[in-house]
């Protein structure tokens, strides 16, 4: 009898798991946020942010919401 049980996952598929619906439900909110805001973006813009935040969803999502999410409006208001 082995003392491995085959029915309780290892401590590493439980952090991947984490991991995985965690970056999943980063880009859905980035998306989300994308979606929501699209009206102030070209329609050229908005779709180069929708295919960087799906085709890297954790190094997109954090892009969007770092500098995208503010609109140029917003930025030169700033100073």
């Amino acid at each position: 009898m082995s003392p491995h049980n085959p029915l309780l996952p290892d401590a590493y598929d439980v952090a991947w798991t984490v991991f995985t619906v965690l970056l999943i439900a980063l880009t859905v909110t980035a998306l989300t946020s994308l979606i929501r805001r699209a009206h102030r973006l070209s329609s050229m813009r908005a779709m180069v942010w929708a295919v960087v935040i799906i085709a890297a969803p954790g190094l997109g999502a954090a892009a969007w919401f770092g500098v995208g999410r503010r609109s140029p409006t917003e930025r030169s208001e700033e100073g």
